[in-house]
């Protein structure tokens, strides 16, 4: 009998048991890591973590070191302040996914898995080279027009895309992506995301880059697949119809892969979210679930514990409080770089 193996980038997560209608041993994961680093002590660790799960159920973890020169011309990218190529790796998975392969399962780090990704395997793409979603209920209201800025280029009509909501009428999160391998190479998808980000400065790069090059060979996958829980950081927005919210909150109980987007991560301190993203979390859906299976996490458990402690160190906690207090008070009278200046002494009597 022929192996089933999942090959899944980046994904991770934990699933009940479940009968297949084949025999366990023709089945397996297998687990693709890209990164440009990894110290040999996580190596080594990655490798005995995939000894462990394998008593659990058949998978394999294969790491890859990104050539970066593919990247040449590319301008990095990121929110953060120190950007780089990284959010680039899934547009050359191909060159990494073995030529026999039909199907690979692309999830961004941020995800919890809740269901038996198998499930998503099963699915019928067709002549679709994709499998994706919006990470929300279908709409057209959180999309900006600017999600794909203009061109670069000195000769912006002869470029060869199609951009825009007149052009692209669907725009997905590139966060899960069920791919159909032997297309996605057929199409030419890699060249064709790297020549667009060569001549325009999109804001979300590689997904607008993606959005492009898939546009109109994509299958829509239902919405609890990958939802965003970054919506929740949102609620205030003014955009939002009530049965739009409406609709989010009907999904979200039947989620089966949570993206924390954004704002939206579970195992970030108050502290870390103020830094990061300017926020004040306290509440993530699935909050619990997420540190169950992190703490169960074979090798890896002890860093997490360390982790999780932040979350209750009430110090860090205070001091977040009383920035937001204070920025909600004075907003009006006080200056902006004040403001930030006071945001970062609190930072620094914490870290102290």
């Amino acid at each position: 009998m022929q192996a089933k193996l999942l090959e899944i980038i980046w994904g991770g997560g934990q699933s009940e048991n479940y009968q297949s209608p084949q025999h366990q041993e023709s089945e397996g994961y297998i687990f693709h890591i890209l990164s440009n680093a990894l110290s040999q002590e996580c190596q080594d660790k990655l490798q005995t973590l995939q000894k462990q799960l394998s008593l659990t159920y058949p998978c394999e973890i294969h790491i890859h070191f990104v050539d970066e020169s593919a990247f040449v011309g590319v301008p990095k990218w990121g929110f953060e302040k120190e950007q780089n190529y990284c959010a680039y790796y899934r547009l050359i998975l191909s060159q990494y996914i073995p030529q026999d392969v039909a199907k690979c399962l692309y999830l961004d780090v941020d995800m919890l898995v809740l269901c038996d990704v198998r499930e998503l395997f099963a699915i019928d793409l067709g002549e679709c080279i994709a499998g994706v979603n919006e990470a929300y209920p279908a709409n057209n209201i959180l999309r900006d027009e600017s999600f794909i800025l203009e061109s670069t280029s000195a000769h912006k009509d002869s470029v060869g895309f199609d951009i825009g909501k007149a052009h692209i009428p669907y725009y997905f999160c590139s966060g899960l992506m069920l791919l159909n391998m032997p297309l996605y190479r057929a199409n030419n998808i890699e060249s064709q995301c790297l020549a667009f980000l060569k001549a325009y400065v999109p804001l979300c790069a590689d997904q607008d880059a993606l959005n492009v090059a898939l546009n109109g060979k994509i299958k829509i996958l239902p919405p609890e697949y990958g939802l965003a829980m970054h919506f929740l950081c949102h609620l205030d927005n003014n955009k939002l119809s009530q049965d739009y919210t409406k609709d989010y909150f009907e999904i979200l109980p039947l989620t089966k892969i949570a993206h924390y987007n954004a704002c939206a991560k579970p195992w970030k301190s108050p502290k870390e979210h103020i830094t990061s993203h300017n926020k004040l979390v306290f509440f993530h859906p699935y909050y619990k679930q997420w540190w169950d299976i992190a703490l169960q996490t074979p090798l890896f458990a002890q860093e997490l514990k360390g982790i999780q402690k932040a979350h209750k160190d009430y110090i860090a906690i205070g001091l977040a409080l009383m920035y937001f207090a204070c920025k909600v008070i004075i907003k009006i009278i006080v200056p902006k770089k004040m403001l930030d200046c006071m945001k970062t002494i609190l930072l620094c009597c914490y870290s102290k």
